[in-house]
Parts: C-alpha cells; sequence; structure tokens
C-alpha cells in the first residue's frame, strides 16, 4: 500500500500528475506521512522500511525534497531521536499508526521540523538546510503519565512562528485541548492549555461515540494561535474554536 500525492501551481485551479510519496528505494511504512511545501520545493517524511545507506535499522525516518511537484524525491535520513529518552517505546503513537509531521518554513528556504512521538512526549528535530544535517531533537508537546495524544497538529505561521496543537485523552475518555509554541526558532517551546477544563466523560446517548471527531484544526497569524476542535463540553458533540496570543507563549530562558 502505497500513499500518493499530486500539487498545484496555481492556487488550486488546476493540478499535475499523481506520484508516490514513497520510492523503491527508500518504501514506506504504511501509516502516515507529513508533508510541506515551500520556496518551490514539495516536501515530505515518513517512516521507511529499509533505506540503501549501509548499517541503517529500520523502520528509518527520512526526509524526501522534490523540485518537480513530487515526480522525483532526495531523500535525506533524519537522526533516530535518543535511545535514552524516556518510555520511548510506551504509549499510541498519536495518529495510532506509525507517523511523521513535518511543515516547511515559508521564510527560510531549506528549514523544516520534523515531529515525532517518543512515549509521552513528541520531539521536533530541524535542519536549516534540507535534510544535510540537523539540530539536536527538542521536546515540544507532553502529555501526563494517565493521557495519551490524539489529533496533533503541527504548522509554521507565515512569519516563521511553529506551533503544535493536540488532545490529550484520559483513561475514562476525557480530554483537554493543548498548544505549544517556539517563538525562538523552535529552540524551545511553551504550551498552554487551549480548553478551560477537562471534558466531562462524554454521554454515549447523546454525543454519539464522538464519532466525526476525527482531527483538530490550527492557524497561526502575527497575533494569535487559532484552534478548531471536537468537543462535547456542552453535552453534545459539537465543534470548538479557541484562540491564544502569541503573547502567552513568551518565555523562558534557552
Amino acid at each position: 500500500m502505497r500513499t500518493f500525492i499530486r500539487a498545484s501551481r496555481d492556487g488550486g485551479r488546476t493540478w499535475g500528475l499523481i506520484y508516490p510519496m514513497d520510492s523503491d528505494e527508500y518504501p514506506g511504512f504504511v501509516g502516515v506521512y507529513g508533508f510541506s511545501a515551500a520556496f518551490g520545493h514539495l516536501v515530505d517524511a515518513y517512516d521507511a522500511t529499509k533505506v540503501p545507506e549501509p548499517g541503517e535499522k529500520c523502520p528509518c525516518t527520512v526526509l524526501g525534497v522534490s523540485d518537480n511537484d513530487g515526480k522525483s524525491f532526495v531523500h535525506k535520513l533524519v537522526p533516530p531521536l535518543p535511545k535514552e529518552q524516556p518510555d520511548a517505546e510506551e504509549g499510541r503513537s498519536f495518529c495510532g499508526l506509525s507517523c511523521v509531521m513535518l511543515s516547511a518554513d515559508p521564510t527560510r528556504q531549506g528549514r523544516y521540523a520534523v515531529a515525532r512521538q517518543a512515549g509521552k512526549r513528541v520531539l521536533i528535530s530541524l535542519t536549516e538546510d534540507g535534510g544535510n544535517t540537523w539540530r539536536p531533537p527538542v521536546v515540544a508537546a507532553e502529555v501526563p503519565a494517565n493521557a495519551i495524544f490524539e489529533h496533533l497538529v503541527m504548522k509554521y505561521s507565515p512569519s516563521g512562528v511553529l506551533g503544535l496543537v493536540w488532545k490529550a485523552v484520559y483513561p475514562d475518555g476525557s480530554f483537554d485541548e493543548w498548544s505549544s509554541v517556539s517563538l525562538d526558532g523552535a529552540h524551545s517551546f511553551k504550551t498552554v492549555r487551549v480548553s478551560h477544563a477537562i471534558s466531562p466523560e462524554c454521554v454515549r446517548d447523546r454525543c454519539n461515540f464522538m464519532l466525526g471527531d476525527d482531527l483538530s484544526s490550527m492557524d497561526i497569524d502575527g497575533e494569535f494561535l487559532y484552534v478548531v476542535w471536537g468537543d462535547n463540553r456542552a453535552g453534545f458533540e459539537g465543534t470548538w474554536f479557541g484562540q491564544v496570543p502569541l503573547m502567552a507563549y513568551e518565555q523562558v530562558s534557552r
């Protein structure tokens, strides 16, 4: 099973040919691919089942950069997360499968952020040169010991602010909505809760088992982080909107 992509260069009015997001040399693992675009480059990231580089034990995270709308990609290995990360083998992935998130910085050519889960944390690996070199990973999101990630999204703003949102879901099915933003080039992140409290447990005959609550969405402008998510705290499943001023993420000694 392969994942495919097609690109548009005119705002979605017309579309190019469909191409696979992986390659025979770097075949993808069954799961969710990250993809993004900036400066005329289409970029993807995923876990490959094998790579041609000698001595690598896979699955291995790879970054692919295309300058021909996905017809071909130049792949680079993303360094693995440190093995000493606590709980690195515990917990369900934030998308339920093997998955990687990716966002391209629209203010800096070749700057790509790759997010992966290590237990109860999500860590960001950043390259400034299209995948040739990588910064050490930094913690961008974390859930409590009794919670799991769901509906995690990552995105750069037009001015290069990197943000994430996610649900922390607890054993009884209750949850709250969280956000994390870096204002210093992904060197550090500050976390702010978006929802005011933990939701109630789902009342089955009112919340429809939360069917259709498949994702969260986010955007960032020069003043706010905006979030839309599914929630049942009104007594039924509905769509909720929240915003957090970017000044709330100002922090923090590096």
